[in-house]
């Protein structure tokens, strides 16, 4: 990163563009963690992927009344229905 090779932060918010409480937020970051890269978010994954929730909110708009089990199996989805309503809420 720019500021090891002894840039000043002004020198860097204009070599990145940036406002320089980010530049020093960047720094900060990457003194920690050796990266200024995000770390990956913590808690649970989400369970359904992008296309099941499509074809789920497609079923969902094609009828309003649909049943969890229904939805589940025209979906193919292999979750618990709990599962597809904590997703979904």
């Amino acid at each position: 990163m720019g500021f090891e090779l002894g840039l000043q932060r002004p020198a860097l918010k204009h070599k990145i563009g940036v406002n320089p409480a980010n530049v020093s937020g960047l720094i900060a970051r990457y003194k920690i963690q050796k990266s200024g890269k995000s770390r990956p978010r913590s808690g649970r994954p989400c369970y359904l992927k992008k296309h099941d929730l499509q074809k789920v909110f497609a079923l969902i708009n094609k009828n309003l009344f649909i049943s969890n089990n229904c939805l589940r199996v025209e979906a193919s989805l292999i979750y618990y229905i709990r599962i597809l309503i904590r997703e979904l809420v």
